[in-house]
């Protein structure tokens, strides 16, 4: 699965955004293959569909879970419509990337254990 997570820099160190449109950096993280990358947000300060223009960028990338500390309405409706999962973390135990990809690579290793 390919995740895109909302980040204050373009480091695995970095902290989760607090709101995904406007986040500076999206790391895009693919659990099969391990590859993590980042991208600038380019669209942080536009005034107009900001939500449209982030998931038009992201999809380029074929991301298929959005992964924040939380997520506006507009942008909600428009992740639903694109079939793309949307996961909001609990920010007082989860703070930065690195630990995201850990978390998603056990539950990824645990899920293929049970099939």
């Amino acid at each position: 699965m390919i995740y895109a997570i909302s980040c204050q820099n373009n480091s695995i160190d970095s902290m989760v955004d607090d709101h995904f449109s406007r986040a500076p950096y999206f790391c895009i993280f693919n659990s099969i293959t391990k590859e993590c990358y980042f991208i600038e947000n380019k669209y942080k300060e536009s005034f107009e569909k900001t939500a449209d223009k982030v998931v038009s960028m992201l999809i380029q990338h074929s991301i298929e879970s959005a992964i924040s500390k939380a997520f506006g309405q507009k942008l909600n409706t428009i992740l639903k419509e694109k079939k793309i999962n949307l996961i909001i973390i609990d920010h007082q135990y989860i703070k930065t990337i690195k630990q995201i990809i850990k978390i998603i690579d056990k539950n990824e290793e645990t899920s293929s254990n049970t099939n």
